[in-house]
């Protein structure tokens, strides 16, 4: 996966590239074919902000943002709703799916 991070009005020190690495790899488990991951952080006022886009071949397209008075804590808050549309799509897809004909067949 190839994850793009990058910084607008502030700077990031390199372990919270690394964290945010990390933490975005980890989403492959909920979506496998995850091509791109864009992380932008952003700081307004006294606010961080970070943004996570991920896009899946096929058209899955997917956006969080979070806000905080850190930049962790804002990746935090981004990953886990990001985590959370990405467990929902993935249900979502299971849950249509026909039954199997060996449990269509078992008495």
């Amino acid at each position: 996966m190839d994850v793009r991070i990058s910084a607008r009005h502030c700077t990031i020190t390199e372990t919270t590239r690394d964290f945010a690495r990390k933490r975005v790899e980890r989403m492959t488990r909920f979506e496998p074919r995850t091509a791109v991951a864009e992380i932008l952080f952003s700081e307004e006022n006294a606010f961080k902000h970070v943004e996570i886009r991920m896009s899946v071949p096929g058209g899955a397209q997917m956006h969080a943002r979070g806000e905080a008075d850190t930049f962790r804590s804002a990746l935090d808050r981004a990953a886990e709703r990001l985590e959370r549309q990405m467990r929902r799509r993935r249900t979502r897809n299971t849950d249509r799916r026909a039954t199997p004909a060996t449990e269509m067949m078992a008495p």
